[in-house]
């Protein structure tokens, strides 16, 4: 989690206001959030379509 946390807001540009926690405002801290639940429900979708393509 702590590397998805890291990519998602290097992908942001919000590594450097993540490094110092008190620079990061509640608005940046829940955009990296969300997209890290993005990112985790698309690897969630794919792992169970892998699952699907391997019972057939």
């Amino acid at each position: 989690m702590e590397e998805l946390k890291w990519e998602v807001a290097e992908r942001l540009g919000l590594d450097d206001d993540l490094q110092d926690p008190d620079e990061l405002t509640v608005r940046e801290a829940g955009k990296v959030g969300g997209q890290m639940v993005k990112k985790l429900i698309e690897k969630g979708k794919e792992a169970m379509a892998g699952d699907q393509e391997t019972r057939r």
